[in-house]
């Protein structure tokens, strides 16, 4: 029995020397921090569409604004979007003022919807759909991709790839060898393509001519921060 616990002490001892020694061991490191981006033609966008009108009382303002919006919203149901994409991202009435600030001259109203929209080809037509039916800005158009999960694995590769090589770098300079990795602080963003143009067109202009949309390109940008292990 004494033997058994004096074996059980020592390879208590042996495990906790073993354990300081291998938590005292210094590990030496380098830093490297890697860069990726990918870009690919987006799939979506999201488009920001106004209505906005004047009156000289305020359901006057609020009435004509909810007519000419439920024209623009059936004119863009009508073009194939569902339902779901459709929201309102802003609803104003507020009183408008003369040159002193002090008098109330009418109200102003205003309604303006996101729409996002499946399929680059469609954009233009969205729009000009919308200015048709009394729509008289557009302040915003964002193009994405709708599933950037590929895109992102790719942009984060290539990040790591570029922090190994810029390791090998400064390890090769100083002389000592990379055995593995101690940390990583992988960072990934998807960079919409903002094109913004704050149109300002008449129905009449768009039922005379297509809108003309560039979508560009969507980028995806990766970085990583690495800590090499080094011998």
């Amino acid at each position: 029995m004494y033997k058994k616990i004096l074996s059980s002490l020592f390879l208590l001892l042996t495990l906790t020397i073993s354990s300081v020694f291998a938590e005292s061991a210094e590990v030496f490191t380098i830093s490297a921090r890697g860069e990726g981006e990918v870009a690919a033609a987006p799939d979506m966008a999201s488009v920001v569409l106004s209505v906005k009108n004047n009156a000289s009382d305020a359901k006057t303002a609020q009435e004509n604004n909810a007519k000419i919006a439920n024209r623009v919203i059936a004119a863009i149901k009508s073009r194939g979007i569902d339902n779901s994409d459709i929201k309102t991202a802003r609803y104003n009435i507020y009183p408008t003022y003369d040159n002193n600030s002090r008098k109330i001259v009418g109200y102003f109203a205003e309604n303006s919807i996101t729409v996002k929209i499946h399929g680059i080809n469609k954009v233009g037509e969205v729009i000009d759909g919308a200015l048709s039916a009394g729509a008289n800005q557009v302040s915003s158009i964002q193009f994405g991709i709708s599933d950037t999960k590929n895109l992102e694995r790719e942009a984060l590769i290539r990040a790591i790839k570029n922090a190994r090589e810029e390791a090998e770098i400064t390890a090769k300079a100083l002389g000592v060898s990379i055995i593995g990795v101690k940390h990583a602080a992988p960072s990934v963003r998807s960079q919409s393509f903002d094109a913004t143009p704050m149109l300002m067109k008449s129905a009449a202009r768009a039922q005379n001519a297509s809108s003309p949309i560039e979508s560009g390109e969507v980028t995806v940008h990766a970085s990583v921060n690495v800590e090499f292990i080094i011998k």
